[in-house]
């Protein structure tokens, strides 16, 4: 996990130097399935989501090293309660389903909804104190 975050910090750091303004928006990682259907893992999906769920808990220290990253926790919403991605949302045991891209969309529009209305809140705060 430390060297896929070592690949991510990296990743964030040319976005962000190629353009200050942007602000990425940083999804944990999605874990597989319990029984992969038309795919070989490389090693049981048990310890594949045990490591995905290591790197999962070392993203917000990622995200705070820079405020133009936000860190959105979208693979809760698509992982059940033994932490494997259930087969209505997956495929073949890691590729998602169109039911899992809705779920993953209403936990990025919850978030986006409550930056916009902080956002439009320290705008009118600003406005006032003019």
């Amino acid at each position: 996990p430390e060297d896929y975050l070592d690949c991510y910090r990296a990743l964030c750091k040319a976005v962000l130097e190629a353009s200050p303004s942007t602000h990425i928006l940083l999804q944990t990682v999605y874990p597989v399935a319990r029984e992969p259907l038309d795919w070989q893992f490389s090693m049981p999906p048990t310890e594949i989501n045990r490591k995905l769920s290591i790197l999962n808990a070392t993203l917000p220290t990622l995200a705070a090293e820079d405020a133009r990253i936000t860190l959105v926790d979208t693979a809760s919403a698509i992982t059940d309660a033994e932490g494997f991605l259930p087969d209505t949302f997956t495929t073949d045991g890691i590729h998602l389903t169109k039911e899992a891209y809705r779920e993953i969309l209403a936990v990025l529009r919850e978030m986006l909804k409550g930056a916009l209305s902080s956002q439009n809140q320290t705008v009118s705060k600003e406005r006032n104190s003019l």
